[in-house]
């Protein structure tokens, strides 16, 4: 898969880069296996895209998937595909979006995930961080070192980047 926005390869490097290697960054979950699914075309998406991927994801197997994206339309399609995913034992995480207020963003939105909102280096809400009573834990999300492109590294903020952390501690668990 191509990621032209290199948000995704950021996101996968957070779950499983390669660790214990002496090159780079470590992942939480270093032997964890993933499935990337592009979702988006270019850096931007639907939510019916999205549903259709989710879709797709669970029905190959995937148990466990992070969705570092944020939709404010609240489409019926995905929904009905983050709950069939729910339906299948799939534990999704998400990010509850960038906005700064308390209007938590799909699907972290939605009882079937496990939202995440972004912590700062004192463990305190980052600002951009939406927050709400639908968060169910925060993670790091400021300035996070990861994967960048096929060769080097980036610091990247965003709930985006929160996500991944519950999603490699969760892929650990697993």
């Amino acid at each position: 898969t191509a990621d032209e926005c290199n948000h995704g390869t950021h996101v996968a490097g957070i779950i499983a880069a390669s660790g214990n290697n002496g090159v780079g960054i470590s992942g939480l979950a270093w032997n964890a296996r993933l499935l990337p699914v592009v979702v988006v075309n270019g850096c931007t998406g639907f939510e019916a895209n999205v549903a259709t991927g989710l879709t797709w994801a669970v029905d190959q197997g995937a148990r466990l998937v992070n969705m570092s994206l944020q939709f404010y339309a609240f489409n019926t399609v995905f929904l009905q595909a983050v709950q069939y995913a729910h339906a299948q034992g799939a534990l999704m995480v998400a990010a509850t979006g960038n906005n700064g207020n308390t209007n938590v963003a799909a699907p972290a939105k939605w009882n079937e995930t496990i939202a995440v909102a972004a912590t700062d280096n004192q463990d305190v809400r980052a600002a951009f961080s939406n927050f709400g009573p639908e968060v169910d834990i925060a993670a790091p999300g400021v300035n996070v070192w990861s994967l960048s492109g096929t060769a080097g590294y980036v610091y990247k903020s965003g709930t985006s980047m929160a996500a991944p952390h519950v999603t490699g501690a969760v892929a650990l668990l697993h």
